[in-house]
């Protein structure tokens, strides 16, 4: 069975508030520790898929999901003309 990350939980709850939340908010909507839900915010922000901003001290998030760019787009790799060799297999001597 897979498991759903921390880091989608928070993103999920990010895009579906459509508004700022703290990491306590965040925490209570996704049921995960605070140490995760701290890493996945460290995460999406390295990734540009969350901002932040500052009120009172404490830090409040925000989704910014065009902005992400953990996605990329790889061309599409052209036929090789001339096969690679395999890797020869060692037969076992008696």
């Amino acid at each position: 069975m897979k498991m759903v990350t921390t880091t989608t939980l928070v993103t999920e709850a990010l895009v579906r508030a459509d508004d700022f939340m703290s990491a306590s908010q965040l925490v209570e909507a996704t049921g995960r520790s605070t140490n995760r839900v701290t890493a996945a915010l460290h995460h999406l922000k390295v990734h540009k898929a969350i901002q932040a901003m500052e009120v009172g001290g404490q830090l409040y998030w925000y989704a910014t999901p065009s902005d992400d760019d953990r996605h990329r787009v790889v061309e599409e790799k052209a036929e090789e003309t001339k096969p690679r060799r395999t890797r020869k297999t060692h037969k076992p001597t008696p």
